[in-house]
């Protein structure tokens, strides 16, 4: 049975055997990570790419079985770590704002979220 392109999941990806032959490490070959990614043990068995065709993954998985072959180390996706420092401490300083000025208007619990958040937003920008 095959999905159309109206049922396949949109955050998942098909594994193919050229997919499987593009990730290969410079060596020509996988490793214990890569494979460990698309749910294969090490050392892999007798059939592993067989039994990998045809199989759905997150596309978070496919770029790191991908990357892990291409570089041999840590996968892209560490590093959007900034970008998610940035994503929290927009989210912080919001939610900041909005306790703050529930505070102004007298909500005394608000006032103290909002002394949590200034000191969650001071973390924040020290971490960047």
């Amino acid at each position: 049975m095959t999905l159309s392109e109206y049922e396949r999941p949109t955050d998942r990806v098909q594994i193919t055997e050229e997919f499987i032959e593009a990730a290969k490490t410079p060596r020509g070959g996988w490793n214990a990570k890569q494979l460990a990614a698309v749910g294969i043990a090490w050392p892999p068995k007798h059939g592993w790419r067989r039994r990998l065709v045809g199989k759905w993954i997150t596309q978070e998985d496919a770029e790191r079985f991908y990357d892990l072959g291409k570089s041999g180390k840590k996968p892209a996706a560490t590093e959007t770590k900034p970008a998610l420092k940035a994503a929290a401490l927009d989210y912080v300083t919001a939610a900041y704002a909005r306790a703050y000025e529930m505070a102004k208007h007298g909500d005394v619990e608000a006032g103290c979220i909002a002394d949590d958040l200034e000191k969650a937003i001071a973390i924040l920008r020290a971490a960047k």
